[in-house]
């Protein structure tokens, strides 16, 4: 994992619980890639990744669902 993604995935508010978000071309960015790794690393942890057209959020815990 690219240093840049582990920052991010160990930053207090994550491990807290806290859903976190980054604009999608840092990630490609960063990552040289178009988002495999992030998919890949929040999969093995069981936690969830939602696009939203210009970013990433990460969601580390806790159910999810769409209100509207």
């Amino acid at each position: 994992m690219t240093k840049w993604l582990a920052d991010w995935f160990s930053q207090p508010s994550v491990l807290s619980g806290d859903p976190t978000r980054r604009a999608k071309s840092d990630v490609h960015n960063m990552c040289g890639d178009t988002g495999q790794e992030i998919k890949a690393e929040a999969q093995a942890r069981g936690w969830h990744v939602l696009d939203t057209g210009t970013h990433y959020v990460l969601v580390p815990t806790g159910q999810m669902g769409l209100v509207c």
